[in-house]
């Protein structure tokens, strides 16, 4: 079943696979859309790190799949990239410092990636292919958890309750997307209020002709700005209005 926060404040249905996402002035509703199953091979990984001057995390669950699985010691001597500022925390939280591109999504990561000689991508398998198509063979993947989609008629009902879906991820898009079309219709998501993080998130919904409300920037915070356009939401205590 999906979980609830707060009362009285405009409805919001996430599909998380880690819990509510911290979404300020908003009742939150999270039900899971997916499944992540790890499949990391530390010595896949450590033969792959070997060379490299630079190594991207993309999630905080990458990184901490790689801190339980390798270690820290095997980032030594080299760049460490995060593709935002949940995943640096996270890192830093170990005790890593860890570069962050000035715009949190994949066109970012990519430009500030360009003057590495050997990237190492830690990633799930359905991560976006824009990294892949600007650095060529300069980037190793390497698959270290497997995201699985599981639309369910739980889905469509709680959006059908919210006032608002926070899409988070190209994934959880996808999930969305199946959810209605095994159980109700895409012509009735079309009609619901959707805030997407960031452009790749939001792909998958442009593609299937879904209008959707993008986030000013790819954060949550951003996420919430998003949700407070379309909601009317006053948004959080002492800062300016939206």
């Amino acid at each position: 079943m999906g979980e609830r926060a707060g009362q009285g404040r405009p409805r919001v249905l996430a599909l998380s696979p880690h819990g509510p996402p911290p979404l300020r002035g908003f009742e939150v509703v999270n039900v899971p859309a997916l499944e992540l199953v790890e499949s990391l091979d530390p010595e896949e990984v450590r033969e792959a790190l070997e060379g490299a001057d630079a190594v991207v995390f993309t999630s905080k669950t990458g990184v901490r799949i790689f801190f339980e699985r390798v270690g820290p010691e095997a980032l030594e001597g080299k760049e460490v990239i995060a593709i935002g500022p949940k995943t640096a925390e996270e890192l830093e939280r170990r005790g890593v410092r860890a570069r962050v591109p000035g715009q949190f999504h994949s066109g970012a990561l990519a430009e500030l990636l360009k003057g590495y000689k050997k990237v190492v991508a830690l990633r799930s398998d359905k991560a976006s292919k824009t990294l892949r198509e600007a650095l060529g063979e300069r980037l190793v993947e390497v698959v270290i958890y497997k995201t699985v989609r599981r639309p369910s008629k739980e889905v469509v009902e709680e959006a059908r309750r919210a006032d608002a879906i926070a899409v988070s991820s190209a994934e959880i898009a996808r999930a969305l997307i199946e959810s209605f079309e095994r159980y109700a219709s895409l012509e009735e998501l079309k009609n619901m209020k959707i805030a997407v993080i960031g452009p790749e998130a939001a792909k998958p919904l442009e593609e299937a002709g879904i209008p959707y409300e993008l986030a000013p920037e790819a954060t949550f915070k951003g996420i919430e700005k998003a949700l407070a356009s379309i909601t009317r939401s006053p948004g959080r205590k002492g800062e300016e209005p939206y």
